[in-house]
């Protein structure tokens, strides 16, 4: 399943119309996608364009680590959500 097809339209128009900043963020295959972004993250972080801030964040989502640092960082998300599947390594 793709990131645009992660939630139902309903669920995603929800999503998008919150006012909180909130970012959804999906991890599979060791690859992180955003398949939406509420209104009020959009204000908050970007211009308001929603479709060209989550290509920003899919592009670039560690832009702002050091590069030294991005392999530990991806490796600690892996584990995070591999313990809250219930599986431990």
């Amino acid at each position: 399943m793709g990131p645009e097809s992660a939630f139902s339209l309903q669920e995603k128009t929800v999503i998008e119309h919150l006012k909180l900043p909130l970012a959804v963020f999906l991890f599979s295959d060791s690859t992180i996608r955003v398949p939406a972004l509420s209104d009020g993250f959009c204000m908050r972080f970007g211009n308001g364009e929603r479709g060209e801030l989550i290509s920003q964040l899919n592009r670039s989502l560690f832009h702002n680590v050091h590069p030294d640092d991005r392999s530990r960082l991806l490796a600690e998300i892996r584990r995070s959500v591999l313990k809250a599947q219930g599986i431990h390594s």
